[in-house]
């Protein structure tokens, strides 16, 4: 796949990854506003959480939602993210 999407996680991978540096997840269904939701949620070592929802687990993660799970898990993941310098867009 090309850029912007070349590389990069589907959100079960990085669930995975997760998965195995000692990570919990759970699915759960909610109801708001009249309407079903699934979400995941993450919970790493230290007890930080991250709650995804609305996202198929085979969509391409983009290196900002990457460095964003990373941020809120306090995992730092050999995904290619923004600010790490491992993200160099086509041409730069």
């Amino acid at each position: 796949m090309d850029y912007p999407f070349g590389g990069h996680p589907t959100l079960r991978e990085y669930i995975g990854w997760c998965n195995q540096q000692g990570c919990t997840t759970h699915s759960e269904l909610r109801s708001s506003g009249g309407q079903m939701c699934a979400m995941q949620i993450l919970v790493a070592k230290k007890k930080r959480h991250l709650i995804i929802s609305g996202m198929l687990m085979s969509e391409r993660l983009t290196p900002t939602m990457v460095a964003h799970f990373d941020r809120r898990l306090g995992l730092n993941s050999p995904f290619p993210k923004v600010g790490d310098g491992s993200y160099r867009p086509e041409g730069v």
